[in-house]
């Protein structure tokens, strides 16, 4: 249970005596959440790209997503190439393309992904946010509409993009 504070003495003995990467790894996720990054941190960067699981290249990219982007970059392209059909590695990587301000990148992304899940509003409506960002209004109007998304108390995204789509088509005419 990497969750818990009494497993650190466990995954650390388990990693004495171990040369499989798991023991790191859920010895990792402990520290984390016991609010050790540095410790977790260590950990995952000591593990190099040996473990061939997306969920751990998923999590490592976001251990190190502030404190090196480019490091966080290849292991969200990792995860993806490990896991193709895995949509939450697409959405994670398109998104720190964005915040990495790869916005066209970041629409290949978006676009590929939505394209191979096309029931999938969170995709959708990230691919329609790379369009708006790279000037594609309307392709985001366009695209808005066939999304079926579900309410969620207090999510007001889907009407954030709507509205911008428009104001921008509006500002475009």
């Amino acid at each position: 249970f990497p969750f818990r504070a009494e497993s650190v003495d466990v995954f650390e003995w388990a990693a004495g005596l171990s040369s499989s990467w798991k023991p790191k790894y859920y010895l990792a996720l402990a520290r984390w959440g016991l609010n050790d990054l540095a410790g977790a941190r260590d950990l995952l960067a000591s593990l190099g790209d040996t473990p061939g699981y997306a969920p751990f290249h998923a999590a490592r990219a976001q251990a190190f997503s502030t404190a090196s982007p480019p490091r966080a970059l290849a292991d969200l392209e990792r995860a993806a190439a490990l896991d193709p059909g895995g949509w939450r590695y697409g959405k994670l990587l398109a998104e720190h393309l964005l915040d990495m301000g790869q916005v066209e990148r970041a629409r290949e992304v978006a676009a590929r992904y939505a394209a191979a899940n096309p029931r999938n509003y969170v995709l959708g409506m990230l691919h329609a946010r790379t369009l708006l960002q790279t000037g594609r209004h309307a392709g985001a109007d366009a695209l808005l509409p066939r999304l079926e998304v579900l309410p969620l108390e207090g999510a007001t995204e889907g009407r954030q993009l709507w509205r911008e789509a428009q104001l921008m088509l509006a500002v475009t005419a």
